[in-house]
């Protein structure tokens, strides 16, 4: 199902983004498939606005630095 998916947005030209991605072997398969994005706790856990607030402030620093 998950192949069908991928494909018949990429068919459509729609970008696709995976969602729920928790283990290793998820991630593998998805990239298997040719899926690009992904999000899930795999990569990172719920943060809240405080804590977002602070990254996308050091990222834009960063980003000013270069």
């Amino acid at each position: 199902m998950t192949a069908a998916i991928i494909e018949l947005a990429k068919t459509l030209q729609l970008t696709v983004v995976a969602e729920g991605i928790e283990r290793l072997e998820q991630l593998t398969r998805l990239r298997s498939l040719d899926c690009e994005f992904g999000q899930g706790f795999y990569f990172a856990t719920p943060a809240d606005v405080g804590t977002m607030d602070e990254l996308l402030a050091a990222a834009e620093r960063d980003s000013s630095v270069a």
